[in-house]
Formats: structure tokens, C-alpha cells, sequence
């Protein structure tokens, strides 16, 4: 029972106090160099996403998905979303701090909200495709304000958290209770699962590194489950077929 007072205060303290970024973020359970490069299976995980993402964009590109261009614009913005992100993570994890973060968190954001948008639009209206310039702008502009923020020593980040997981609560609330113009949309439910799975790798980055005998570590893991939940979301779009024209 202890733990709903708990929650509680934490929940009081997010709304009404600001959220700085935890200096020992920067501090991963594997640091290992190979070919001279720093924190290497952190730096070499993130390639995964340039890879899906080059794919994503590939497959988008060549018309394969069957969506006419509006309704290819949020998926396009997901897609190039990963591609940067892989970019900026593997930025960040070269050396690690906040300077360099913001690379890595920027491109994320785009990510987030290119889908966010792709599920609004094909789940509700199409109107709601001008939904995704406010949307990305919002993401970007949470990164700007945690860094800002930081640099001022009052760091807060809580815009930036709200924009990393507001989708992931209302994109399975969507797919329950609104049908999509799509089939297979089910299928972000595991899209879901692999994204919590990841956030939960990265919350246990030391415990899962010397769980597996320094093989891997929670925050590589993490960047290998992110890849995957991004691959689902990818193959869903090579698989499915219009069920109803777009509202």
C-alpha cells in the first residue's frame, strides 16, 4: 500500500516541479573501446536504426506501401526520424554528455511524432495529417527546452518526456477502440511490447550487463529491441492492405 502514497508524491512532484537530467545517465555499464572506438557496442548498436531507417525510406520512396503522398508524409518523418536517430545516437554514445544528447534526442522526436501522426490520421481523419508540422515542432521544441534549460542549470524534462510517451499510451488506446482504413494494425501492439521491453533493457542497463557475464549490457540491448519494435512497425507496412478510403 506504501507504494500508491509514493506514486503519488511522484506524480505531484512531475507536475509541479522541474525534472533535470540525471548526470549519471551518462554513465553506461559497458564501456568497452575496439578499433578505437569508445563505448563501442553502444556506438555499433545504433547502425541498426540507419539501417532500418535507409530501408523504411527505400520502401516509402518506391510506392510499395499502396498510400497516396499525403498519407505517406508521418511515415516518411518516422522513417527519417530512425535513420538520424541512429546517426545521433551513435554520436552521443562516442562521448557521452549532454552537449551530444541533444543530437541523439532531437532526431527522436521526429520518430515519435511522425508515428503518433500516421496512427491519429489512419485511425481517425485525414484532416489530422495537419496535425504533424505542430507535432514534430512540439518534439523538437521539448529537446530545445530540456537543453536550454540545462545549460541555465534548471534543466527540466518533463516536455520532452510527455512527447516520448504520450504516443506510446495513446497509440495502443487508438488501435483498441478505432478502426483503421488499414489491415494488420494489430500489429503495433507488438510494437508496443518490443518499446517496453527497451525502456525497461535501458532501466536496468548494469544489471543486465552483469547478468550475461559482460556480454551485453541493458542500454545495448535496449538500442536492439528499439530496432526491432521499428522493423515491426516497417513489415506491418509492406504487409497490409487499404480496408477503407481514408475519411
Amino acid at each position: 500500500m506504501s507504494s500508491i502514497p509514493e506514486f503519488a508524491n511522484y506524480l505531484i512532484s512531475f507536475i509541479f516541479y522541474p525534472s533535470p537530467q540525471n548526470p549519471d545517465y551518462h554513465h553506461f555499464a559497458d564501456t568497452r573501446s575496439y578499433l578505437g572506438v569508445p563505448n563501442f557496442c553502444d556506438v555499433a548498436s545504433s547502425v541498426g536504426f540507419v539501417l532500418v531507417g535507409f530501408w523504411g525510406l527505400y520502401g516509402l520512396l518506391q510506392h510499395e506501401q499502396g498510400m497516396r503522398w499525403p498519407e505517406r508524409t508521418p511515415w516518411l518523418v518516422f522513417a527519417v526520424g530512425v535513420l538520424l536517430t541512429g546517426m545521433g545516437s551513435s554520436y552521443y554514445h562516442w562521448h557521452p554528455d549532454n552537449d551530444t544528447l541533444v543530437w541523439d534526442r532531437l532526431p527522436m522526436t521526429m520518430a515519435f511524432m511522425g508515428l503518433f501522426s500516421a496512427v491519429l490520421c489512419e485511425c481517425g481523419q485525414a484532416r489530422l495529417l495537419w496535425s504533424l508540422p505542430g507535432l514534430v515542432l512540439c518534439g523538437l521544441t521539448s529537446v530545445w527546452y530540456w537543453y536550454y534549460t540545462e545549460q541555465h542549470h534548471a534543466g527540466d524534462l518533463r516536455p520532452y518526456l510527455l512527447v516520448q510517451f504520450l504516443p506510446m499510451v495513446v497509440i495502443p488506446v487508438m488501435v483498441l477502440f478505432r478502426s483503421s482504413c488499414w489491415s494488420h494494425q494489430h500489429e503495433l501492439w507488438w510494437v508496443w511490447c518490443a518499446y517496453g521491453l527497451a525502456k525497461i533493457a535501458e532501466a536496468g542497463d548494469a544489471v543486465v550487463y552483469h547478468a550475461t557475464s559482460e556480454l551485453v549490457s541493458g542500454h545495448t540491448l535496449k538500442h536492439v529491441l528499439a530496432t526491432v519494435a521499428v522493423v515491426i512497425v516497417l513489415r506491418m507496412l509492406r504487409r497490409r492492405v487499404r480496408r477503407l478510403p481514408l475519411e
